[in-house]
């Protein structure tokens, strides 16, 4: 394929990346069912109907249905009709009276995202109700974390990517003029572009790896695989449906840029049609990290673009101090020309960082509640602060250093030599808490779908840990769950008794205890209406083992109407 046509198939890839950018809401959660959870029917229904907030991903998605000793009574897995690529359907037969559950886990076809659930019920008048909980062990949606390796391969993705395309970015954007300007020699230009060259080639080989490795991490999820187990898994539906189609735009962009690099001339030297061609591949390789963000997944065109735009800010910033600290080290390097023109861009870059990170945590979190009760939040707020920090280096770079070197003070060339490590360390961690925010729910996502769930509290009190459920956590009939660990040395041996103590906290309406049941020995159970009215309750939680100090620990609870 000539040079000439690359800039039209790359603008014919973006379109078709777009045109599948926008389906849905982030992460594929489930809006209803039919029959709805808990729910006690009259007769067997015809089938399970499961509705999500974003179109599923045939190849691996399914549902099946188990009674209640978990004997699989329909194997599934389910319909995804094309006309409706958001709902999955298993047809069932007529099935005797019992408790059913609806067992599911589906991956989204807009960001390729693996969710699971449960949905129970029961048939016939005379049948126990089904649980209005999760099973045990079900973390909380707004606290929960990624899987190690996922978290471990988005990080090493952004590091590559912030290296590859900084690199070349500034070999274009900042070395280029200040060559032409200050022209140090060919021996300065021919190590520096070396350097870029190397340090591009690694990145683009690093991020080529990370791609790969999500794509079977995801696969292998998806059918509840090890990793190595995607190996098994054909190409062809390793890289189906949308996710594998950007994957796969991904992959095609390095080796374009990989092309240049291996033959890379010197950025002073080349054409401009080069240097913009170049910095046109940097632009879209950038684009395939935001079309699979929250942005993208909610749909948002606007979201899209202000995630290219801090994805795009912070490769220049955090790419160009590898290539800075290297340049800095070669003793005829014009550091008094070179130092304030990538402060300016980095400048630029703060910037536009600062406003497009407004932008998405007033989009992505939207409360102070949601930015302080989620994992999303807590990563968002780690992230601002090594930003922060960040942005102190570079200030004192800019006021003090940069200034300095214009008198050729070699004091303020070494302080830069320790200075921009430094920043390298903290970028290095700030990406981190970039692949983490990536891989989990919007905070806002996070704290609803956790309400869905109803009230969940955690404690720990004298070393052991406590959780309390309530759902659906609203006045009238509730089901109470709780499940705690208890590292006491012996307590494993000793069966204990759960106790509940509810009161009303405004009005004096006694208080009622009532012991709770377990069928696993995991979570122990209570329902009924002891909610009777809207309002501030207090919820006290008693273990109790023979031979050991009762634990107590009281919940304070805003039941809505």
């Amino acid at each position: 394929m000539s040079l000439s046509r690359v800039p039209r198939c790359l603008a014919a890839a973006g379109l078709l990346a777009l045109a599948v950018a926008f389906p849905a809401r982030a992460h594929g959660g489930l809006v209803r069912s039919i029959p709805e959870a808990g729910a006690v029917l009259a007769v067997s229904p015809p089938e399970i109907l499961l509705d999500f907030s974003e179109a599923l991903d045939p190849a691996a998605t399914k549902v099946e249905l188990l009674d209640v000793n978990g004997q699989v009574q329909v194997p599934g897995p389910g319909v995804i009709d094309p006309d409706e690529p958001k709902t999955l359907r298993l047809a069932i037969p007529p099935l005797p009276d019992g408790v059913y559950s609806a067992v599911w886990r589906a991956r989204s076809a807009v960001d390729g995202h693996v969710t699971s659930g449960s949905v129970g019920f029961s048939i016939g008048a005379a049948s126990p109700p089904a649980s209005l909980l999760p099973p045990p062990g079900t973390p909380d949606p707004a606290t929960a974390v990624p899987a190690v390796p996922e978290t471990l391969i988005r990080w090493l993705a952004y590091l590559s990517a912030v290296l590859a395309v900084g690199s070349l970015t500034f070999g274009f954007l900042i070395w280029r003029p200040v060559f032409r300007q200050a022209d140090p020699g060919e021996a300065v230009e021919a190590a520096l572009r070396r350097r870029i060259r190397t340090l591009a080639g690694l990145g683009l080989a690093g991020l080529a790896g990370a791609s790969l490795l999500f794509v079977m991490f995801q696969a292998a999820q998806a059918r509840e695989l090890p990793i190595w187990g995607a190996l098994r898994i054909p190409p062809a539906d390793l890289f189906s449906g949308r996710v594998g189609l950007i994957m796969g735009l991904r992959l095609l962009l390095i080796l374009a840029l990989g092309a240049f690099v291996l033959r890379l001339p010197s950025p002073a030297r080349s054409p401009a049609w080069m240097s913009w061609l170049i910095l046109l591949l940097c632009g879209a390789l950038i684009l395939t990290f935001s079309l699979q963000g929250h942005g993208a997944a909610q749909g948002s065109l606007p979201g899209v673009i202000m995630i290219w735009l801090h994805l795009a800010a912070t490769i220049v910033w955090l790419g160009g101090l590898p290539i800075l600290f290297l340049a800095l080290r070669q003793p005829d390097v014009p550091a008094s020309q070179l130092v304030p023109r990538f402060s300016t861009a980095a400048l630029v870059s703060v910037a536009a960082l600062a406003g497009t990170g407004l932008y998405n945590g007033i989009t992505y979190a939207g409360s102070v509640e949601a930015l302080l009760a989620t994992t999303y939040g807590r990563s968002l707020i780690v992230k601002t602060a090594l930003f922060a920090l960040l942005l102190a280096l570079g200030a004192v770079n800019l006021l003090y250093l940069s200034p300095r070197l214009q008198q050729t003070n070699s004091r303020a060339r070494t302080g830069l030599g320790r200075t921009v490590p430094l920043e390298m360390a903290i970028g290095a961690a700030l990406l981190l808490a970039v692949g983490l925010l990536s891989a989990v729910f919007p905070a806002f996502e996070a704290l609803q779908a956790s309400r869905a769930e109803g009230i969940i509290e955690t404690a720990r009190v004298d070393d052991v840990d406590i959780l309390l459920r309530v759902a659906p956590g609203q006045a009238g009939d509730n089901e109470f769950g709780v499940e705690f660990s208890d590292p006491r040395p012996g307590a494993a041996d000793v069966e204990p008794q759960v106790l509940l103590r509810l009161a009303s906290a405004e009005m004096d309406m006694g208080i009622e205890q009532v012991e709770t049941q377990t069928t696993d020995g995991r979570r122990y159970t209570a329902r009924g209406s002891y909610f009777p009215m809207a309002g501030p309750w207090e919820v006290e939680v008693i273990l109790r083992r023979p031979g050991f100090n009762d634990v107590r620990q009281t919940f304070a609870l805003e039941i809505p109407g």
